[in-house]
């Protein structure tokens, strides 16, 4: 056991780093659905809030959540691997129930580029995190690097599609102009 906090507690600048770096993204999510109000509450735009705005915030979520739990002091790693496993799972679900590809077939055409940073990577993040969780509960490090890979990945993609959207809303036409 002393082996395996040692092991986790070298992880801590790094989960302090990626859950507050996550924290602060949110937060500009907000201030950006603030500021854009207007461009995201006409008719062509209704679903982008729930198609693509959402899923930001639900992968910073992730972020603080498994930063929260790595950091929980005197964690075993039986716990930490079922949360883990909890998060991936709900992760998943979210991606899966909320049907975002099928919404997005519908609504958007949309690039292979945005069909791999907004569902693939994600959906495949979720996976890694459920795979991490059962090398976790093995008291295995190969599980909490698969974990920290995850968090740098969905840190990034939350980047990638937060300016992804913030310059396509910021440039397209207002809906009362002619093309």
């Amino acid at each position: 056991m002393e082996s395996w906090l040692q092991q986790v507690g070298e992880w801590r600048e790094f989960y302090s780093f990626t859950g507050t770096a996550a924290a602060t993204l949110m937060g500009l999510m907000f201030v950006v659905m603030s500021l854009t109000q207007q461009a995201l509450t006409n008719a062509r735009t209704q679903g982008a809030v729930g198609a693509f705005f959402t899923p930001i915030v639900a992968f910073f979520v992730t972020e603080m959540i498994v930063s929260m739990l790595v950091l929980i002091p005197g964690i075993t790693p039986l716990w930490l691997g079922l949360g883990l496993a909890a998060v991936g799972v709900m992760g998943s679900a979210y991606m899966l129930l909320r049907g975002f590809h099928a919404r997005w077939r519908r609504r958007w055409d949309l690039d292979a580029d945005d069909w791999i940073w907004y569902f693939m990577l994600p959906a495949a993040s979720y996976v890694v995190i459920i795979i991490g969780a059962i090398f976790v509960c093995r008291s295995s490090a190969y599980g909490v690097y698969g974990v920290a890979v995850v968090m740098g990945a969905l840190l990034l993609i939350g980047v990638r599609n937060a300016w992804d959207l913030v310059v396509f809303t910021l440039l397209r036409p207002p809906e009362n102009s002619d093309p």
